[in-house]
C-alpha cells in the first residue's frame, strides 16, 4: 500500500506536497525531483512489501514461528532503510544542487520540456527548521517512553517465564505465546520506528515548490512528533502490560488501549492535514 501510494504521487509534479509521498530535501528541491524520487521509491517499497510478505508466510514453518515477529520487522525495517539511501543516492547521482536532470530521463527531456502544471521554487526554504516548543516536549516524551520501555525489559527479563504473550486480540485479550525474547523487540521496534520518524527532520529541504510553505513544513514536522510520541507511548505501554501479564499481575491490554490509540493518531492526523492545507490554501 506504501508502494501504490508513492508511486502514485509520481504520475505528475503537481503533486507535490508535504502531506503524502516521499518527502526529503532532494525529493522537493523540483517537479522533476519529485517524480523521479516517488517513481523511484514507490518500485523499491513495493520489492520491501513483497518480501515482506513472503517472510510473513514462511515464518509460519518450524523452526522460525518463535521468532516469525522478529524476521518480519527486521525485513521490514531493512527493506525501509535501503529505499530511503538508495533513493537519496538516486537523486544525487542523477539531479543537480537545484533540482535540474543531469541526464536524459523517463523518455522526457526535462532540461527542455518541464512537467505541466508545476512551478518552479518561488523562494528557498531555511536548510534546517527550527524545533518549535511543542516539538521539543514531544521528542523529550518520546525519548521518555523509549528509556522506561528499555529499563522495564532489563529490570524484569530475568524473572519472565519462558513462554510470554506475543499477540494481543481486538479486545486485548492474549491470543498467541512466544517466546520471552520477544519482549526485548518492544522496545528494540520503538526505538527503530522512531528512528525512521526522526530522519524526516533531517531530511527537510532546503527549497521546495511554492505551494510548500515553511509553515506547512512546520505543521507537518509538528505531527510527525505526535506521530513519534504516541507510537513510543504504544510500545511502551505494551512493553510494561506484557511484563505484567507473563507475571500474572494482569490478564491482558485494557479495553479502552485499541480505540483510545487508535482514535488519538485518526484525530491528530485529520486536525493537522486540514491545518497543512488550510495554510496553504
Amino acid at each position: 500500500m506504501a508502494g501504490g501510494l508513492t508511486l502514485l504521487m509520481a504520475q505528475k509534479g503537481s503533486n507535490l506536497n508535504p502531506v503524502a509521498g516521499y518527502r526529503t530535501g532532494w525529493s522537493m528541491k523540483s517537479p522533476e525531483t519529485w517524480v523521479a524520487a516517488n517513481r523511484y521509491s514507490g518500485k523499491a517499497l513495493l520489492v520491501t512489501g513483497f518480501v515482506t510478505l513472503i517472510c510473513g508466510i514462511l515464518v509460519w514453518l518450524e523452526p522460525l514461528a518463535p521468532y516469525g515477529m522478529m524476521i518480519v520487522i527486521a525485513v521490514m525495517s531493512v527493506g525501509i532503510v535501503a529505499t530511503i539511501a538508495a533513493t537519496e543516492t538516486y537523486l544525487r547521482r542523477n539531479f543537480d544542487d537545484d533540482g535540474n536532470p543531469k541526464i536524459y530521463r523517463f523518455g522526457v527531456d526535462l532540461h527542455e520540456k518541464p512537467l505541466t502544471g508545476t512551478s518552479q521554487p518561488e523562494s528557498a526554504l531555511p536548510s534546517r527548521i527550527p524545533f518549535t516548543i511543542l516539538e521539543y516536549i514531544l521528542e523529550g516524551l518520546a525519548c521518555l517512553g523509549i528509556i522506561l520501555a528499555l529499563a522495564a525489559v532489563i529490570f524484569y527479563y530475568p524473572e519472565l517465564p519462558d513462554q510470554i504473550p506475543q499477540h494481543y486480540g481486538a479486545g486485548g485479550q492474549v491470543d498467541a505465546w512466544g517466546g520471552k525474547g520477544m519482549v526485548v523487540m518492544l522496545p528494540v521496534f520503538s526505538l527503530v520506528l522512531y528512528g525512521l520518524m526522526s530522519m524526516i527532520r533531517w531530511f527537510s529541504p532546503s527549497s521546495s515548490g511554492k505551494k510548500v510553505s515553511l509553515g506547512q513544513w512546520r505543521l507537518s514536522l509538528d505531527l510527525i512528533a505526535w506521530l513519534k510520541a504516541i507510537t513510543v507511548w504504544t510500545f511502551t505501554y505494551l512493553s510494561w502490560m506484557t511484563i505484567q501479564i507473563s507475571l500474572g499481575q494482569a490478564h491482558s491490554l485494557h479495553a479502552a488501549f485499541n480505540p483510545l490509540m487508535l482514535g488519538s493518531m485518526t484525530i491528530i492526523i485529520v486536525f493537522y492535514i486540514w491545518k497543512i492545507l488550510k495554510v496553504g490554501a
